[in-house]
């Protein structure tokens, strides 16, 4: 029975973390949004086209490999520290500029 538990307090844990890393991505994104709305149209289309490609979901494992890695080493009394919470979401940034990258050479 305590396995059991174990198992459902860390799945709690894992889909707290994916909301919160997601969460931290979307506030990112708007604040992209924000500065860079005097570029123009254009560049506003481009940007909702990677809001819907970086939010549409996926495992979050880097971010996740990230967060769990801090706080086997941390002191930190906030499991849910947003300052890490957006260092660990920059990851899956990367990991989708990357992926990006990686279409758009396959095309040219």
């Amino acid at each position: 029975k305590d396995a059991a538990l174990s198992v459902n307090v860390a799945a709690a844990n894992a889909r707290h973390l994916t909301d919160a890393v997601s969460d931290q991505l979307s506030q990112f994104l708007a604040e992209c949004r924000e500065h860079t709305a005097h570029i123009g149209q254009h560049y506003e289309h481009a940007i909702t086209a990677l809001d819907r490609f970086v939010l549409r979901g996926g495992k979050r494992l880097r971010p996740a490999f990230a967060y769990w890695g801090w706080r086997a080493i941390t002191h930190d009394p906030d499991p849910w520290n947003p300052e890490v919470l957006r260092v660990c979401a920059a990851l899956e940034l990367l990991h989708t500029c990357a992926l990006i990258h990686d279409e758009i050479g396959g095309v040219v």
